[in-house]
């Protein structure tokens, strides 16, 4: 075996050097009514090459500028990506065509100051290896067993989509990596979660109850 790359080892913030999947499609209905037609949607997984944690977005179809909007709605949440990994999905070359043609505009027109939020490194897997990405290709396997055990034929609304992936994220958050201290008594793991909150862990209420 080789060794692992050196981003995959080496410490950095959250989302530093970040690898984005898809995963899907996944039914959802747009209005919940019994005669609505379902639509087609599909899961952003976006996963920090070094501490693991994973961050999902609900994205309506395969399109480069949707999958701009959740990047974006990503980077305000959590933190700017210096180095992006990925496939070489039709979505992620378009996507990574458009920034760099916004990256020439800013510096024709000389807005430097602003370039940083487009000076994106995006690394392309060789074409057909789908080990290179095995990362995120276990988070995708992580991320769909949870959606399927949840959902099984059932329909949601968007709302309840949206949820259903905010407490999933929570939940493979709190997974434990290893153990905070050498004393057998201590039983608290460190989790992914801390890399976000500080030490809070995440929490995800099973079951709402409405009185």
């Amino acid at each position: 075996m080789g060794d692992l790359p050196s981003y995959r080892v080496q410490p950095a913030y959250p989302f530093e050097n970040c690898g984005i999947d898809f995963c899907g499609p996944f039914l959802y209905r747009r209005i919940m009514q019994r005669r609505s037609t379902p639509s087609k949607a599909y899961v952003a997984l976006f996963i920090c090459m070094s501490t693991k944690v994973k961050h999902l977005e609900f994205v309506p179809d395969l399109s480069s500028k949707k999958f701009i909007d959740a990047l974006e709605r990503m980077i305000a949440r959590r933190s700017y990506d210096k180095h992006i990994y990925s496939d070489n999905g039709t979505n992620f070359i378009g996507a990574n065509n458009l920034l760099c043609e916004l990256k020439r505009m800013l510096v024709s027109e000389d807005h430097r100051h602003q370039t940083h939020f487009v000076l994106k490194t995006w690394h392309f897997i060789p074409p057909r290896s789908p080990h290179f990405g095995s990362l995120w290709e276990a988070g995708i396997k992580t991320i769909k067993y949870h959606l399927k055990q949840v959902l099984g034929t059932n329909i949601l609304s968007y709302d309840e989509f949206e949820t259903l992936l905010i407490k999933i994220e929570a939940c493979v958050n709190t997974r434990p990596l290893t153990s905070l201290s050498n004393d057998p008594n201590d039983l608290s793991p460190l989790t992914p979660a801390h890399f976000l909150t500080g030490g809070n862990p995440l929490s995800s209420t099973p079951y709402l109850i409405y009185l």
